[in-house]
């Protein structure tokens, strides 16, 4: 009698010999043994046979063995409870690109102690995710901030207080060019103890940045006032009377040169008429009377036709610096030049005189206008 479990036919051609020895074709039938079935959804009583098991693979829960016409209500997972993970076990290279995510910690999850020295760099900060309530407490100290990481650009408006700045934070070599103006500034916010010597200098100052209102009783010395530093131009209409002035405060010594001597420009001329040759025309001697004071500070030249005329300058039978030399000679032509150097001292009695060293093209008419400034 066949026995009762499914069977299978196994389809495979296999042949024997009758008893007449010749070979008939036969077909073999195989008992069919439990197996373990497998899907994405719970199984169905349909599915499989007495004894079989079955996996969901979505769930991971196994179900069996299946009785004679039902499987089991409750499977058993396979997934067990879960683990302890501890310190070192899951390192950043165990971990997807995208598998931490901001919604994925909770608050607060993440700790300084959490953290390793380097872990967060700029690169990994979205813009705006730092803000002023996620900051503790001397979270951000001078050590931490790199130099140049803080730009104005990264600055709010109200970003800075005094309050927030430690005394000697702010030093001249920190502050750039320009960076502090009027409007940065409130009204008593620089006091003359916080200058240092020789901090304020003219160039520094704006124009018209510093007025009576601003100077107290006693702030400007005359010790402190360099010389020439006060000139007509910087003093109001009534700014020095003779009530600002103290006894004998005023000296000769004290006044400009122009206020308490004359200058004089006197024009000396010396005329070659006719024909030009190579000459030495007679000269002048200079008259300095003591309290005087005498310079030679130009010289004019022309002729009336011809090319040029080649003449230095000499002063007691040497050349005067500025008023030519035999390699680089003065140049009159048929236009008037001049030549204003500077400045040669006279003294009483000094020989002035014209040494005409080269002529070129039949010059006529020679005129030279000696400049003499005197002061007395």
């Amino acid at each position: 009698m066949p026995p009762t479990p499914p069977f299978i036919v196994l389809d495979v051609p296999l042949e024997v010999e009758d008893e007449h020895g010749d070979l008939v074709p036969v077909t073999v039938e195989m008992l069919r043994g439990n197996t373990i079935l497998h899907g994405t959804i719970p199984p169905v009583s349909a599915e499989g046979q007495e004894g079989d098991f079955y996996l969901d693979t979505v769930t991971a829960a196994l179900y069996g063995p299946k009785g004679a016409t039902t499987w089991p209500g409750s499977p058993i997972s396979l997934i067990g409870p879960p683990g302890e993970i501890t310190a070192e076990s899951v390192t950043t290279a165990d971990l997807h690109a995208e598998a931490v995510t901001t919604a994925k910690i909770a608050n607060l999850a993440v700790t300084a102690a959490k953290l390793g020295a380097e872990a967060v760099e700029t690169g990994k900060l979205k813009n705006g995710a730092v803000t002023e309530p996620k900051l503790a407490e001397e979270a951000v100290g001078t050590s931490k901030i790199a130099n140049g990481a803080v730009t104005a650009a990264k600055l709010g408006a109200e970003a800075v207080e005094t309050g927030a700045i430690k005394a000697a934070a702010v030093t001249t070599a920190k502050i750039a060019a320009g960076a502090i103006t009027g409007t940065q500034m409130g009204a008593e916010s620089v006091a003359t103890g916080a200058l240092v010597n020789l901090a304020v200098t003219t160039a520094k100052l704006g124009e018209g940045s510093v007025t009576a209102a601003k100077l107290g009783a006693e702030a400007v010395e005359t010790a402190a006032i360099k010389a020439a530093a006060v000139t007509e131009a910087k003093l109001g209409a009534e700014a020095v009377s003779t009530a600002k002035i103290a006894n004998e405060a005023v000296t000769e010594a004290k006044l400009a040169l122009g206020i308490r001597k004359k200058k004089f420009r006197e024009g000396h001329t010396f005329v070659v008429q006719g024909s030009v040759t190579v000459i030495t025309i007679p000269g002048m001697f200079v008259p300095v009377v003591a309290g005087q004071e005498a310079k030679l500070v130009g010289v004019r030249y022309k002729i009336e036709s011809g090319t040029q005329v080649k003449f230095r300058l000499q002063k007691n039978a040497a050349n005067i610096t500025g008023f030519g030399t035999e390699g680089e000679p003065l140049k009159a032509t048929t236009v008037a030049a001049t030549t204003e150097p500077a400045a040669v001292a006279l003294a009483n009695n000094d020989l002035l005189t014209i040494v005409i060293s080269a002529v070129e093209g039949t010059p006529v008419g020679l005129a030279v206008t000696l400049y003499v400034e005197t002061i007395c």
